[in-house]
């Protein structure tokens, strides 16, 4: 900005460079404790497989973390991208726009990571990897909790059950899968899901993913922020119940395979079913 009032260069040279890395880390955060963001990026820079890209969004902190994760992330400048944002936007808002606006390549493989939180062990990534380079396009792990003990195993064959657990650390998918989700398939009532937006994209990214995985180990370390109260925990889960009422999705793979079946069987109905559309109800069919 040079001093300059008014606003210097274009839109573009304020938006950071695109990720086009095999493995991109989506990091969204406010306010995040120094402790706690210099653990998390010190668990992603301490990951023995060097091909990640990261994209850091600062949520109108007030205390500097934009600042402090700049610092922690100098000596792979060139590998994160880091997003301020001038207000508080919320954290399925700031995911979106990390996916959706600054990773380029649609095979890559999108990891989510709380600022707030970090991986645990070198070997993480690794272990993330190997399932994608045995055909995953979407993996569920498991998490160490730090208030107690529990165990959340995943059900990827009813995703959109209370208890499948596909919302569960660490999460990580395919760019494209995400892409298949619409604004709307991200809020209710016209806002953004906030109480419980992990389960806002994951639930249906476990549905159209063709090869999903569980990954049993645990890749993650997660410390709450502050135990919920009750009317806490009764909003949550009815926002909750309302994500699971949505209409389910299908495998993109499926989706593809029955449209271009009813192209050949249908004539011109067939030819204006759109198999970018989520939800089956989308192509015109029940």
């Amino acid at each position: 900005q040079t001093d300059r009032v008014d606003l210097a260069g274009i839109p573009e040279d304020w938006r950071g460079p695109k990720r086009w890395e095999p493995f991109v880390f989506a990091i969204c955060g406010r306010n995040v404790a120094a402790s706690k963001l210099k653990n998390c990026i010190e668990s992603l820079l301490a990951q023995e497989r060097g091909d990640w890209g990261a994209v850091i969004v600062d949520d109108a902190s007030d205390n500097g973390m934009g600042d402090y994760a700049e610092l922690l992330t100098a000596s792979v400048a060139d590998r994160v991208t880091l997003i301020r944002n001038r207000r508080r936007r919320g954290s399925l808002f700031n995911t979106r726009r990390a996916i959706a606006e600054f990773c380029a390549n649609p095979e890559s493989v999108i990891i989510t990571l709380d600022a707030d939180d970090a991986l645990i062990g070198r070997g993480a990534l690794d272990r993330v990897a190997s399932e994608y380079a045995d055909g995953a396009d979407a993996t569920i792990g498991s998490m160490l909790r730090l208030d107690k003990e529990a165990e959340y195993p995943a059900d990827l064959d009813n995703p959109r059950s209370r208890g499948a657990n596909v919302w569960q650390h660490l999460r990580t998918f395919k760019k494209h899968l995400f892409d298949a989700l619409s604004e709307e398939d991200l809020k209710l009532d016209g806002e953004w899901v906030d109480l419980a937006a992990d389960w806002a994209y994951m639930v249906p990214i476990a549905e159209m993913a063709r090869s999903p995985r569980y990954i049993a180990d645990k890749l993650y370390l997660y410390e709450p922020a502050s135990a919920k109260t009750e009317s806490e925990r009764r909003a949550r889960d009815a926002v909750i119940a309302r994500v699971l009422a949505k209409p389910p999705f299908v495998s993109l793979t499926q989706r593809r395979e029955d449209a271009e079946g009813r192209r050949g069987g249908m004539g011109r109905r067939g030819a204006e079913i759109d198999i970018k559309s989520p939800k089956i109800a989308a192509a015109g069919v029940e």
